[in-house]
């Protein structure tokens, strides 16, 4: 339901969607007290308590109020990383924030024991350093503002005091993996970025890589007859830019066939070793997410932990060799948390099944604007 608020009213509740996702909270567990009193269900008391908080980037920002990758600490709720030089900056001879402290990494940093990661306490302190400068003045808050990545509204999530025993930031506030690698993330950029690379070294693109996959064929629950090769048709090439533009579901099933293709036709190119390497570590990140997504119990979840950890680390390390520090998004950090998650739920909790439900939802929400165009959200249904 949240995925569905949109923009024109949200902005219209006080503090946005983290108001609205404070004022769910406190009407499920202060007025109606799922956790205390329980919900009856057919005789029988179910207890409810807050596992966690599960949504793409966009959405955490929006219910965190927190400034994200457009600010100094684009990870406020998890982790101490700062921000990319800004290249304006670079070129006036400001010095970075890393160049400035050893002690300081930034969002490229593959090390998960130097980005600080944060507890509840972190947060909550934080959260009340920015609602003190508030009392003092614009700018003071301003100044906390951007140094804490906070946006300070007394009606949102952080900023309520007695929401802090029902929800804990740091340990409750989960990345997406499925948004971070899939849908709009990591693998349609990285899969964009080699074929880039390939063009200008080899000469190939998408018509060798359409007709290498032409024969390709397998059956999936998604696509009756699906066909690799269809992903990467005249269409697709010509609206793909920064990124593949292919659907989750759909690029998850072909990056295999992609890789494929790299092994036959292009593992002996001395021209681009590091773009191979990259893919490579990319796949192998991809290949331990799905297996997480298949365990069935808790220790085979743990035995994943250590070995995504060091598969993040090592393709976050060939990435910065292939296409450098400033090619690095967010996304890439965020990468860094999906293993203490794994090991913090005992599974991977995913937006897969989420998204595919809101799909009726938001063709609904899309044509309300226009009386004339209502009766086409009702078909929707």
């Amino acid at each position: 339901t949240l995925a569905s608020a949109t923009v024109r009213w949200v902005k219209k509740v006080p503090a946005g969607l983290s108001g609205l996702t404070r004022t769910l909270l406190r009407d499920l567990f202060f007025d109606q007290d799922i956790s205390g009193k329980g919900i009856c269900i057919e005789g029988s008391v179910a207890k409810v308590h807050l596992h966690g908080l599960l949504a793409d980037e966009e959405a955490l920002n929006a219910m965190l109020y927190i400034k994200g990758a457009s600010g100094l600490c684009p990870c406020a709720a998890l982790c101490s990383v700062v921000n990319k030089p800004c290249y304006t900056d670079l070129e006036s001879g400001i010095r970075s924030l890393t160049q400035r402290s050893p002690l300081l990494v930034d969002i490229s940093c593959g090390d998960v024991k130097r980005i600080g990661c944060k507890s509840d306490a972190d947060v909550w302190e934080q959260a009340d350093q920015v609602a003190a400068a508030a009392k003092v003045g614009k700018t003071a808050l301003q100044e906390e503002q951007k140094l804490k990545g906070m946006n300070y509204h007394e009606d949102a999530l952080l900023f309520d005091l007695p929401m802090r025993t029902v929800f804990k930031p740091a340990s409750m506030v989960r990345n997406d993996p499925m948004h971070i690698l899939f849908s709009n993330g990591l693998m349609g950029s990285e899969c964009m970025r080699f074929l880039n690379a390939l063009k200008l070294a080899h000469g190939f693109y998408f018509k060798e890589l359409r007709e290498f996959l032409q024969t390709w064929r397998w059956q999936c629950s998604a696509h009756t007859g699906f066909s690799p090769a269809d992903c990467f048709n005249e269409h697709r090439e010509d609206s793909s830019k920064g990124t593949l533009k292919l659907g989750a579901t759909e690029l998850l099933q072909v990056y295999p066939g992609v890789r494929h293709f790299i092994v036959e036709a292009c593992s002996k190119s001395e021209r681009l070793v590091k773009e191979i390497e990259s893919f490579f570590k990319l796949c192998e990140v991809c290949d331990l997410v799905l297996a997480a997504l298949h365990c069935r119990t808790k220790a085979q979840v743990a035995e994943l932990v250590a070995p995504l950890e060091n598969a993040v680390s090592a393709y976050m390390t060939a990435f910065v060799k292939a296409y450098g520090p400033d090619a690095v998004r967010f996304k890439h950090h965020q990468l860094l948390h999906v293993a203490s998650q794994l090991l913090r739920d005992g599974m991977c909790l995913t937006c897969f099944t989420l998204e595919r439900k809101h799909i009726t939802t938001n063709q609904c929400f899309n044509n309300y604007r226009r009386w004339e165009t209502m009766p086409a959200g009702s078909l929707a249904r």
